[in-house]
């Protein structure tokens, strides 16, 4: 069995903290490089988890082709209760494969994170504090959590409403749009705001999110999950 990892980045190694955390917490790793064209697995039965990584695609304007073929198999992926993560990109495909809605316009630079109740009191986001500096950078937005969506965090927008960051949909399924999975590497490559204000808030950035991953890595990706084919129930 195997974690299958839909790369969306140019270059490799775009989950970054999560990768490094999964492969150091025994994952193997099967790593589909969309935008390089790897083509989609065939089905998910070695498979027993999903981390959907970031990228700098749209799916409201100018869609990449493998879009819709990847959805598909997140609803299957959800279906059969595999466990899902989505950074970035990977969040807003699963927003959208679940039923949810975009929006067009983002935000980019260092923004404060707030959890919400739910956000501070599920496991994933244990000892992390309850608002944070944290890396914002997308050009699209989430207009609409999925049925049964939970919002976890959110960041303040100027003249409207929170911008939902940090999610669930069901047991088994988040999605995070800030973006605590950065190392010093990604952090060159992201929008200039964000690459700018590294200097100061990196390693703190780092430190809450190698403690995001090993939470991910300990309570929703566990390797001794899987017996004879069945997911074990998530204890909190």
């Amino acid at each position: 069995m195997s974690t299958l990892l839909l790369d969306h980045a140019v270059k490799p190694g775009s989950t970054g903290l999560l990768g490094e955390t999964l492969r150091e917490y025994g994952h193997r790793i099967r790593l589909v490089r969309l935008a390089a064209g790897d083509p989609l697995p065939n089905d998910l039965d070695e498979v027993d988890a999903i981390v959907l990584g970031d990228g700098i695609q749209m799916l409201l304007a100018n869609a990449p082709t493998w879009a819709d073929g990847e959805m598909a198999l997140v609803r299957e992926a959800q279906a059969r209760q595999i466990p899902i993560c989505g950074l970035g990109f990977g969040a807003r495909v699963l927003v959208k494969a679940l039923g949810g809605e975009l929006a067009a316009g983002g935000d980019s630079g260092w923004r404060d994170l707030k959890l919400n109740f739910p956000g501070r009191e599920d496991p994933l986001y244990k000892g992390i504090p309850w608002t944070l500096p944290s890396a914002i950078s997308q050009t699209e937005s989430i207009a609409k959590l999925p049925d049964g969506g939970t919002p976890f965090g959110s960041t303040a927008v100027a003249g409207g409403k929170p911008a939902v960051r940090s999610f669930s949909v069901g047991v088994f399924t988040f999605g995070f749009e800030h973006k605590w999975w950065l190392t010093d590497a990604l952090a060159r490559d992201e929008a200039a705001d964000v690459a700018a204000g590294w200097a100061t808030q990196g390693q703190g950035s780092m430190r809450h999110g190698r403690r995001l991953a090993e939470s991910i890595a300990l309570y929703l990706m566990p390797v001794d999950r899987v017996n004879a084919g069945r997911v074990k129930d998530l204890h909190y």
